[in-house]
């Protein structure tokens, strides 16, 4: 255990370990307990991406908006089965990953699909996954990995289709 913290990994979970929390679990600042409030009990995905912190506390970027609100209509089927789960939350003029916060709340909701957009996001949350590829399970959870959100934009552009293909053939 020692080496995988020594080597960055600072969340292992057991089976079950993902169920929902009794009253005693920590509360959550935000934007990770209005995730926790919005969401549907049991989403089919949960979607993550650097700059989500910043959506969720009034600092939406418009691109942004049109891209997830574009992505989710192309793939049909998704609302309603989708929660944005923060991996960030802005602190001191910036952002600051929280994967603590953000197990939290992917433990009280138990997706089946973590839909990963970004390299940033994905060595934050899951450090030893470098070279794993765009697909792997983890934590009770298949993680899709996509690219970040600068290069799906402008959308529509050709990675943000694909994404939206891969995403598709989930359900």
């Amino acid at each position: 255990m020692r080496a995988w913290r020594e080597g960055g990994l600072r969340h292992i979970l057991a089976a079950g370990a993902l169920a929902p929390r009794d009253d005693d679990a920590p509360a959550l600042l935000p934007p990770f307990s209005d995730c926790l409030a919005r969401a549907k009990a049991r989403p089919t995905f949960a979607l993550t991406y650097l700059e989500l912190g910043y959506d969720l506390c009034g600092r939406s970027d418009p691109a942004r908006r049109e891209l997830w609100t574009g992505l989710i209509a192309h793939c049909g089927n998704m609302a309603g089965k989708t929660v944005f789960a923060p991996c960030t939350a802005p602190r001191d003029n910036g952002l600051r990953f929280d994967a603590g916060s953000f197990w939290e709340c992917i433990g009280r909701l138990g997706p089946r699909y973590l839909l990963l957009f970004g390299e940033d996001a994905a060595e934050a949350l899951f450090p030893f996954a470098r070279g794993l590829g765009d697909l792997w399970y983890s934590h009770n959870l298949t993680v899709l990995l996509f690219p970040g959100t600068a290069a799906l934009l402008p959308f529509p552009n050709e990675l943000s289709r694909q994404a939206g293909e891969r995403i598709k053939a989930l359900q």
